[in-house]
């Protein structure tokens, strides 16, 4: 078109004009903000002249143009970027203006001296922005094909089928927020959606009656989706509908959302009607406007967890609330810093668009699809390990408080203890540390993490018997109190006063009990592991196994250092010298392991966890010698197409496996297919029968 870009240094820029090679000396720069809602610079042209260029959206540059622009080309203007945003292009608005010499001489020092003010800065700069950008000429649109991620259509539907709910959150205009919306699927019809958009043009005063009129209008709509979903003959008020119920969809503009926010009693009902939407999209939203959003969804969510309680009794069911769930939120600009600040957990994605984002959030990726292997895989593993992790730890030092605390009973109470301080310090340090932590770092419930991906259902907790209430006060505590039992009186009855040698004394029982506690709570962490590794193996053995070196050697050192512990010296050869020693040590193991396994083995046949059914299933598809790729052929066709698109799984690798169970037409992309005989077989976001079934 005869316009090149050639350089830019630090203080011009270098243009080609139909052949002309040209230099724009670059005066001051002022930055975006969200309050001016646009991006100028300051120019000297090649002929002397001091010029303003000026970039934004259209619904802040617009009201900037002079007063006497044509009105016929404002209006063709207005088509134009409706025309670009329907296309789901991303437009922005330029204007310039020629700035009197003067006029820019005082302005400039002004200017200079805000920027380099420690106090009220990037207010004082955007006064001085705002004050230029005036009676600017329409120079024209411009109109970006800002495309898609790949995989990121696959990861929102990925999301939604893990039963969270996605919001997506914009500056850029309404139908160009609503088109990418439909790309990414998370709204399904476009012409169906709740619309929350007043006209800019109305009065101050009659724009929150209108917002008002609005949202009881779509409160309305959505009471009757469901009473008619749910066969009911009275509309019931859209507080009283269960929380899950959602099935609406909705879209809200920045300046609807400005008057909503400002209001507490529209805020509430904003959130009402959000809580029942299955898609949520936000348009021209401002920075604080998107943290706003997120801060009202917190704060609706504790509220209605409280209810109408009081005191410490609504103190701790916002607690629960806030245990149950928490709110994410990603960005990838400057403009997401506020809210990636306000969410609970923050993930920034590093782009084009600097590195703000992923500076300010609590997790960086470098592509959105890769949030669903951050939650769904790294989620899953983190919650599993550490609630086993949690339990385990009160578990094995429940154990042994409780061994110290029967013994006060055959004591006279007299805070003798059983073992001595040292042996009771190597149990936390040395013997029983490193297995836990192994599992926390190794262990998984299922072997191929490609599941958590396939079956994204697995990321619901909601049923989920890990860490709740009733399941730590029994594996973290009852349990241990009655091994602790089994670990004290077994030794403390077994131990006999004939035989050539006698070990009736505190310190003999001390360190049989000690040995059937270390016994015990190793075989509890290799009871809980599902997926062991050599490492884990051999640390679970030498945890156990060096007791014996340790009781015999310990005491040596403590004579080689002239020190003698009547605990310790000569003790442990002649425990280990007696045959009681051995039985009692095999009775407690074979007692805690049997009502372990016992406990277990109910779990497994009667009240299967999701990963339980799903790691039998894999197991017998190892067994059958399918060992690369046997998941592949063995789901759906569209589940791998989702992992294809997620970058999981390679193309070529789910063609071919597909292809030898499954008809695949090879045009590019992986075909709609299924595989009946197969027990794993589930459509995209829908219950798999292994999933939630039982046993048939």
């Amino acid at each position: 078109m005869g316009f090149v870009f050639r350089a830019r240094a630090q203080s011009s820029v270098t243009l080609e004009l139909l052949g002309q090679t040209v230099v724009y000396e670059v005066l001051n720069v002022m930055e975006y903000s969200s309050e001016r809602g646009c991006m100028s610079i300051v120019a000297r042209s090649p002929d002397g002249s001091v010029r303003l260029y000026c970039k934004g959206a259209d619904a802040k540059v617009l009201p900037r143009l002079r007063a006497d622009t044509d009105a016929d080309l404002v209006r063709r203007t207005q088509d134009n970027l409706h025309a670009f945003a329907q296309q789901g292009l991303r437009t922005l608005l330029l204007g310039t203006r020629i700035i009197d010499e003067r006029e820019y001489q005082g302005w400039d020092a002004r200017y200079q001296e805000a920027a380099s003010s420690f106090q009220d800065r990037d207010a004082r700069m955007d006064a001085l922005g705002a004050e230029l950008e005036r009676e600017l000429e329409l120079v024209g649109v411009t109109a970006i094909e800002d495309k898609l991620q790949d995989g990121v259509p696959a990861a929102v539907s990925t999301l939604l089928a893990a039963g969270m709910r996605v919001w997506m959150i914009t500056g850029d205009k309404l139908e160009t927020a609503l088109n990418i919306a439909v790309a990414c699927r998370l709204v399904a019809d476009p012409d169906a959606v709740l619309s929350l958009c007043i006209d800019e043009g109305l009065a101050p005063a009659e724009a929150p009656k209108r917002c008002e009129a609005l949202l009881d209008a779509a409160l309305a709509q959505c009471s009757a989706s469901y009473c008619e979903a749910a066969g009911l003959s009275q509309l019931p008020d859209a507080e009283a509908i269960p929380r899950d119920w959602q099935a609406e969809e909705m879209v809200v503009d920045g300046p609807t959302l400005a008057h909503v926010l400002g209001d507490a009693r529209l805020s509430r009902k904003l959130a009402v009607l959000a809580s029942h939407c299955r898609g949520v999209v936000i348009a021209r939203s401002s920075p604080s406007q998107k943290a706003g959003v997120v801060a009202l969804m917190k704060e609706y969510e504790m509220d209605v967890a409280a209810g109408e309680s009081r005191g410490l009794v609504r103190w701790y069911k916002r607690y629960r609330r806030r245990l149950a769930g928490k709110m994410l939120a990603v960005g990838d600009g400057a403009n997401d810093v506020a809210m990636l600040q306000t969410a609970d957990v923050g993930v920034g994605i590093m782009g084009k668009e600097g590195r703000q984002a992923t500076n300010n959030a609590d997790y960086a990726v470098t592509q959105f699809r890769f949030l669903v292997q951050l939650l769904l895989v790294h989620g899953n593993l983190s919650y599993y390990r550490l609630a086993r992790l949690i339990k385990y730890s009160f578990y094995k030092n429940i154990t042994f408080a409780f061994v110290l605390f029967y013994y006060q009973f055959y004591n006279g109470y007299s805070g003798q203890a059983l073992v001595d301080s040292i042996t009771a310090a190597v149990f936390n340090v040395v013997f029983t540390s490193l297995p836990i932590l192994l599992f926390a770092v190794l262990d998984r419930p299922v072997r191929d993490l490609k599941t958590f991906l396939v079956f994204p259902q697995l990321y619901d907790k909601r049923t989920s018997q890990s860490l709740t209430t009733l399941s730590f006060w029994k594996t973290g505590v009852l349990v241990a109190i009655f091994d602790g039992a089994v670990c004290f009186f077994v030794p403390y009855f077994a131990v006999a006063t004939s035989g050539d040698h006698n070990i009736t004394d505190v310190y003999s029982i001390g360190k049989i009990a000690f040995v059937a506690l270390l016994g015990t709570v190793t075989l509890e962490v290799a009871l809980v592991a599902r997926y062991w590794t050599v490492l884990f193996a051999v640390f679970v053995g030498l945890s156990y196994v060096l007791v014996y070196p340790y009781m015999l050697i310990f005491p040596l050192v403590e004579l080689g250092i002239e020190y003698y512990d009547p605990a310790n010296v000569g003790v442990a050869q002649e425990v280990m010298a007696t045959g009681t020693f051995w039985f009692s040590i095999v009775v407690c193991y074979l007692v805690a392991f049997s009502v372990r396994f016992a406990d277990r083995t109910l779990v497994w046949l009667f009240r299967p966890q999701d990963t339980m059914l799903l790691a039998e299933a894999e197991d017998s598809y190892r067994r059958g010698g399918e060992s690369r790729n046997w998941m592949l052929r063995h789901v759906d066709a569209a589940a791998v197409k989702r992992l294809v698109e997620l970058g999981v799984v390679d193309r070529q690798d789910a063609l071919g496996a597909l292809s030898a169970s499954t008809p695949v037409r090879a045009s590019g992309s992986v075909e709609e297919g299924a595989s009946p005989a197969s027990p794993w077989h589930v459509a995209p976001g829908a219950e798999s029968p292994v999933v939630r079934g039982g046993r048939g």
